[in-house]
């Protein structure tokens, strides 16, 4: 049996140990960074790093109106809704809804409407980018035309159901009063003027401005003893573009005048 010397045996480990470990080496590396970045693109999709969730809002251009008026509400269940309003056209909006689809990377979301109509949309923090026919941001001049902004959100006044109390500065005394609640789920006040349920759309912005919207307003047809206070009320509420609360009191206010009406919290 012949012998193999030790020397030869060390010269063989040696060659591996340069030649066939870093090989082993980088492919294993590799194979890391590149899960360590899969990782991090999942990890950071809009989807899943992002309360994508809301109601944006903004002015589309439009080739043959003043603009679209749009709103978009993203659900947590993956449906939207969508109201837009064609500006110097129409005097009512139009209203449609469907599911929210996702690209594989989380980011860019498809609009697919029960009617078949599709918008595609890219998701940042607290904004929609619209994208054009083949699915690419928009860019150059324009670029700024194309976003839709989130709604703004404040639990001082959202989720709550408040009770009116005065209403253009004479106090209220009703059995069953009118009340009224700002869900920021959808951006949508409901309640009832003390004779007829309302629903409409409501848009909070910084320094505590509020725009609710009358052209999608929904309203019951009932006749009742209280149709002057519950026509007053509408009108006040639709005419208040800014609003305060102090001490638990809801003011609806139209810029600087006296508040319109006054609420209190219902009691739980």
């Amino acid at each position: 049996m012949k012998t193999i010397p030790f020397a030869s045996i060390l010269a063989v480990l040696l060659l591996c140990s340069l030649g066939c470990a870093p090989k082993a080496q980088k492919a294993q590396s590799n194979a890391g960074t590149a899960t360590a970045g899969q990782e991090a693109a999942d990890s950071h999709s809009s989807r899943d790093s992002l309360d994508w969730y809301g109601t944006y809002n903004g002015v589309l251009p439009c080739a043959d109106c003043q603009g679209i008026q749009t709103r978009i509400t993203l659900l947590k269940d993956n449906t939207f809704t969508k109201i837009v309003k064609y500006l110097g056209k129409e005097n009512r909006a139009r209203f449609s809804q469907g599911t929210v689809l996702w690209d594989d990377l989380g980011s860019t979301i498809t609009l697919a409407e029960s009617q078949g109509k599709t918008g595609r949309y890219k998701v940042g923090e607290n904004i929609l980018f619209h994208l054009d026919r083949n699915g690419n941001m928009i860019t150059g001049d324009s670029a700024q035309k194309y976003q839709l902004i989130k709604n703004a959100v404040d639990h001082d006044i959202e989720n709550i159901t408040w009770v009116l109390l005065e209403l253009n500065g004479v106090k209220i005394s009703m059995k069953k009063p009118p009340h009224l609640t700002f869900n920021s789920e959808n951006a949508s006040v409901t309640g009832n003027d003390g004779c007829n349920a309302f629903n409409a759309t409501y848009t909070l912005k910084p320094y505590q401005r509020i725009d609710i919207d009358d052209t999608a307003m929904i309203s019951t047809l009932m006749a009742c003893d209280n149709m002057e206070t519950a026509a007053q009320f509408v009108k006040a509420v639709l005419k208040a573009d800014n609003y305060a609360v102090a001490d638990g009191i809801l003011s609806l206010n139209k810029a600087r005048m006296a508040p319109l009406a006054k609420f209190k919290k219902a009691q739980e």
